[in-house]
């Protein structure tokens, strides 16, 4: 596995992941509804390159195929972590969040902020996150309610 900056010419292969992640993983512990207004923002390229350009992204890959994403904002926030549906359980989550990891150390943050969906918290907390309140929120008119966690690094 590889992890390396995210270009403009991944964000097809990130929206294909992020989408078939969330179908896959998160029909789970999401209703119907909740995954088809979720996944409807898979193609959102304006959003996909502004944070490309204004986040630090990673992409992991393994022979050339990403396998994951995870970003970082200049604020410590902890905004995107995905892993394929075919790669789960390889380590590549764990990887990527180290990655976004040492980035806040280097930025000089002490403390990293996420906020985690209801299928990703057990991977967070495996992590050495701890929930500090919920966050809800609406994806195209839908509500969700989400984990806001914190580590010290």
């Amino acid at each position: 596995m590889h992890i390396r900056r995210a270009n403009i010419s991944d964000i097809d292969e990130i929206g294909t992941l992020y989408k078939d992640t969330i179908n896959t993983l998160n029909s789970k512990d999401y209703t119907k509804e909740q995954i088809v207004a979720w996944t409807a923002t898979y193609n959102n390229e304006a959003g996909w390159i502004r944070r490309i350009e204004e986040q630090h992204f990673y992409v992991a890959t393994i022979d050339d195929i990403i396998v994951g994403f995870a970003s970082i904002d200049n604020n410590g926030y902890f905004d995107l972590l995905y892993v394929h549906k075919d790669f789960q359980k390889q380590g590549i989550a764990t990887n990527l969040c180290s990655t976004i990891e040492n980035k806040a150390k280097e930025m000089g943050f002490d403390e990293i902020t996420v906020q985690s969906s209801i299928t990703a918290k057990p991977f967070f907390t495996s992590q050495g996150f701890i929930q500090t309140s919920e966050k809800k929120k609406e994806i195209n008119g839908v509500p969700f309610t989400n984990a806001v966690m914190s580590k010290k690094i």
